[in-house]
């Protein structure tokens, strides 16, 4: 919603400079983005006058000028930055947890016909005039919820719009430390959620089983299977994060990830950010946040656990795992040389 001019529906060369910037950060950083195609800018949205909704988070109203300015997002940030010398953004995602009402207000139905179709025939078209391996994926869910993937995958096979990936969103709970910036106190009741026994990394497995299976009844194949965000908590504080528990829980998650094939697996996030709680008191250095660096930039415990996992080999070895006991290891070899990580996790 930050590039775009409306009412013409091209792109705004000062809000895509700045997104350029960021796109070479992460690249100068030796990363890849995933960029998210969200949310609706206002202009676009289907919103009658009167409408007390948040037009960012509504269906487009004309779909076709939804394809139209994601068509040129792709080509800016695809062939244009092959064209400047700088790595294409290859994985394109259409939205943020539209199974939220917070994110999305609308129904699964009109979420495929305005948002996901136009988006990905978009991707197809930019890639297919190209010949640039550009990927489109859905739907950074909430969860793998077959009630809003189903649809999508139908839909997309229908339309001949293939879905290069599958992405949804892992936390164990919701943080029982305060209140997150923007959520109120309402969180906190589901913190007993916390320590039920079920919740961790055992969880990857039965998630990512589940979306394969619904991928092969519906799109006759395996798209790769993408965790972009996770970690301990969602919305709320977490103080775990901040202690030898969020460690191991990363160190347990991610041997859970590679264990279970997801391809790739985004931890959210890289350094805490917020200053002032929920009720706008100053925050300590460390209050729970999501970082692996407290946001004076030191390291947390699960800094490390992330340093020790890329000590691991080039070549993954299989190894057991122990959910009921809470043991979770992760093994490679590097030459000669075996490297093998254990983590004890338990909620």
């Amino acid at each position: 919603q930050h590039v775009v001019d409306c009412p013409a529906g091209t792109l705004n060369h000062g809000g895509l400079a700045d997104l350029q910037a960021r796109l070479d950060g992460v690249e100068d950083l030796g990363a890849e983005a995933i960029l998210i195609l969200a949310y609706m800018p206002p202009c676009l949205a289907a919103a009658s006058p009167g409408d007390p909704r948040d037009p960012t988070i509504l269906p487009a109203r004309e779909p076709t000028r939804w394809e139209t300015l994601i068509a040129e997002l792709v080509a800016a940030t695809g062939p244009g930055r092959v064209a400047d010398g700088r790595r294409p953004v290859r994985y394109y995602e259409v939205w943020n947890e539209p199974d939220l009402p917070i994110c999305f207000q609308g129904t699964p139905s009109e979420f495929v016909t305005n948002v996901m179709l136009p988006a990905g025939r978009a991707v197809t078209s930019v890639a297919g005039a190209t010949g640039l391996d550009l990927r489109f994926g859905v739907c950074g869910c909430l969860t793998p919820d077959p009630a809003w993937m189903t649809p999508m995958f139908v839909a997309a096979r229908a339309a001949e719009v293939p879905i290069d990936f599958v992405s949804w969103h892992y936390y164990t709970a919701i943080g029982p430390d305060g209140a997150e910036p923007g959520f109120g106190d309402a969180l906190q009741l589901l913190a007993p959620l916390a320590e039920q026994p079920l919740n961790g990394p055992a969880l990857i497995a039965a998630q990512a089983e589940e979306v394969r299976l619904l991928a092969r009844s519906t799109l006759g194949r395996d798209p790769e299977l993408i965790i972009d965000e996770w970690n301990i908590s969602g919305g709320g504080f977490d103080r775990r994060h901040d202690t030898h528990e969020g460690a191991a829980f990363q160190a347990a998650g991610l041997a859970a990830l590679a264990a279970a094939g997801i391809d790739r697996a985004c931890l959210f996030n890289a350094v805490d950010k917020d200053d002032v709680a929920a009720d706008g008191s100053q925050l300590p250095a460390r209050y729970g946040g999501w970082g692996v660096l407290d946001r004076h930039l030191n390291r947390k415990p699960a800094w490390y656990a992330q340093w020790l996992w890329h000590q691991l080999g080039a070549t993954g070895l299989a190894s057991p795992q122990d959910p009921l006991q809470g043991i979770w290891t992760a093994a490679a070899t590097n030459g000669p040389d075996v490297q093998i990580l254990v983590a004890a996790y338990q909620p």
